[in-house]
């Protein structure tokens, strides 16, 4: 049995919510989240793995003298005038003013929208690896997009294949297995 298109937009649904419950809000900063930097946003994107400042990026150049009087000149400055990639791989943690205001720029109707459609992207993504590696099953799948949002794409295929290894075929693997398997 194949996911459908529509069957893909629901899963994406509910996995939103699952994930949004255990991430944050709009206005939510890590300051140094595992050591790896800042976590921004309600999917808690990360500096060190590259996520944080082209979301940040994106924020900033839908209003920028929005984000100039919200982040002050430094900061601005480092923000806008950055490759996207100048956080990946550095533990690029905020101090507390940093995510005051940072927080305030997340929460402005532009930071909503950009984070909304980065989530929506992401998770979709997430789902569709998740039928890419041979998941049927709904639920699975919306645990699936959990697995990968908290520990990437090689962990959740991995478990999703271990599963369906023992069971006889990823298609056959449901949510009290792949939860299972992720324990």
């Amino acid at each position: 049995m194949a996911v459908t298109a529509a069957q893909i937009k629901k899963v994406v649904a509910v996995a939103s919510g699952i994930i949004y419950a255990q991430e944050g809000n709009y206005g939510s900063v890590n300051k140094n989240d595992n050591k790896h930097g800042m976590s921004i946003g309600k999917c808690q994107w990360n500096a060190y793995w590259g996520r944080a400042l082209p979301l940040l990026q994106t924020i900033v150049n839908k209003d920028q003298e929005q984000a100039k009087e919200i982040l002050g000149e430094t900061l601005y400055n480092e923000i806008a005038g950055s490759s996207p990639k100048a956080w990946d791989k550095k533990e690029r943690a905020a101090t507390a003013e940093e995510a005051k205001v940072i927080s305030k720029l997340l929460s402005t109707p532009q930071g909503k929208e950009v984070q909304d459609d980065l989530a929506n992207e992401d998770i979709t993504r997430y789902v569709k690896n998740g039928v890419k590696t041979g998941l049927v099953s709904l639920k699975a799948l919306a645990y699936y997009a959990d697995l990968e949002n908290q520990g990437g794409s090689g962990a959740s295929s991995r478990i999703a294949t271990t599963a369906g290894n023992a069971l006889g075929g990823v298609e056959k693997v449901g949510l009290e297995e792949i939860h299972s398997y992720a324990l």
